[in-house]
């Protein structure tokens, strides 16, 4: 008799515990995945850290966090993952009551691209693992990996100076002024710049003094259309990176860019356009931009885009230039009508070394792809 009660004890322990931890398990636990920097470049050494926090008394012997990350990571522990498309990982963790632990993965960017994880999957079960339960936990994270400049053995030789540095743009504006004070009216100074406080103050007319301001202004526009199809998708990440060389060299030296391109960011409707850069205080905004160029999409036609600039574009005083691995006949000949806008332009055709360009532009600048 008592055998039969201990073993049917035994047997509602067994089928009530599946009951209550079927009810009860997914109560107060909480994962959330989070990259250690929002930012980084290529080759760098970054975290992804796993929170796992179980706020309540009841433990979970086991319980498997899945989640599904780039497959441009570079992980240094690959156990429990699996790389095919995406890098999928599968961490096991036990939890007692009110517990939290942290697992911290480290890994290597190798790619530019702006990585997402959303969400993960909880699994657990009973203490006697016959059951097994499950719940998607909502989490965000994500990460920038920004192009990588080129070194300056890359430059080619018509965009440096004699030490192998970029150079400026021969483009100047000197349709600004800054004010530096004021004097007595003499005729013939403009009557737009008496200054009527200091006039009303003075008993006198007051007129104001202003200093030419130089500034150098540089349009870039960027047609992804390659010529060829052959390798394009390495010859278009270099020339996001010819995009952000020069870019980061502008802006740091106070040139004001307007940058045209007609690539997509990701899967927005318009393509990516950043027309007032002006100071280098905005090349991470320009950086997280060349980072989520999305290379699978068809761009838009580069004529759009010009029709675009020449409505909305000041360009007198200018230098243009134009990236363009395509040069088709029409091409070449919208980039002629659109460089007698201009004070100065360059054509800049960036190309694999061997092939090659049957064409003849006198300010053309071949730049060498290196993969």
């Amino acid at each position: 008799m008592i055998l039969f009660v201990i073993i049917a004890v035994v047997a509602l322990l067994y089928i009530g515990q599946t009951s209550y931890y079927e009810k009860h398990w997914a109560n107060g636990l909480t994962a959330k995945l989070s990259f250690s920097k929002s930012v980084a470049k290529i080759g760098e050494k970054l975290e992804l850290v796993e929170e796992v926090s179980n706020n309540k008394w009841l433990p979970l012997p086991h319980l498997h966090v899945k989640f599904m990350t780039s497959n441009s990571f570079d992980f240094d522990n690959k156990d429990n993952s699996t790389v095919t498309d995406h890098y999928y990982r599968n961490d096991i963790f036990t939890l007692l009551g009110y517990q939290k632990t942290e697992r911290t993965l480290t890994f290597k960017t190798t790619k530019r691209g702006y990585f997402e994880i959303l969400d993960s999957d909880l699994i657990s079960g009973d203490i006697f693992f016959r059951r097994t339960f499950a719940k998607q936990e909502k989490n965000f994270t994500g990460l920038y990996v920004y192009p990588s400049l080129l070194d300056k053995a890359n430059y080619p030789s018509a965009l440096t100076n004699r030490d192998g540095e970029l150079a400026a743009p021969l483009s100047y504006n000197i349709n600004q002024y800054s004010y530096r004070g004021s004097r007595e009216y003499i005729e013939g100074d403009p009557l737009n710049h008496i200054n009527w406080k200091r006039t009303a103050k003075e008993q006198q007319l007051m007129t104001n003094l202003y200093t030419p301001v130089i500034e150098q202004e540089v349009t870039m526009i960027v047609n992804f259309k390659p010529f060829y199809e052959n390798s394009k998708d390495d010859l278009l990440e270099y020339v996001i990176r010819i995009i952000a060389t020069l870019s980061d060299y502008y802006l740091r030296n106070n040139v004001h860019l307007h940058l045209y391109t007609n690539a997509y960011e990701g899967d927005k409707i318009s393509p990516f356009y950043m027309p007032h850069l002006n100071a280098k205080s905005q090349l991470d905004s320009l950086m997280k931009g060349l980072s989520t160029i999305n290379l699978k999409r068809e761009p838009k036609d580069i004529n759009d885009v010009l029709s675009d600039i020449k409505h909305i574009s000041q360009s007198e005083d200018q230098t243009l230039i134009f990236i363009s691995n395509d040069r088709t006949k029409q091409l070449i000949n919208s980039y002629l009508d659109l460089k007698r806008l201009y004070l100065s332009s360059s054509f800049i055709m960036p190309e694999y070394a061997l092939v090659p360009i049957k064409i003849d532009i006198p300010d053309m600048v071949y730049w060498e792809v290196v993969k």
